[in-house]
């Protein structure tokens, strides 16, 4: 990932595997336009206006696929 002040670059890999729903592909393009490595899901929730379980679905796809990691 790439970040910049008002853009960021996210990995094709993601955004074009047709295993991946559109809410999480979104998801993973926010999560990745953060520009950190480490933050707290709370930030994706203030970020968006979807319904939290829309958001924590979206996450668990992406974990159960191997594009993020969850720490407790």
């Amino acid at each position: 990932i790439m970040s910049y002040k008002n853009y960021c670059v996210v990995s094709k890999e993601v955004l074009h595997n047709r295993n991946i729903s559109l809410e999480a592909k979104g998801i993973y393009a926010l999560m990745m336009s953060v520009g950190k490595d480490n933050f707290n899901v709370k930030e994706l929730y203030d970020l968006s206006k979807e319904e939290i379980n829309v958001i924590d679905n979206a996450i668990n796809e992406l974990e159960k696929l191997g594009y993020v990691t969850l720490e407790k």
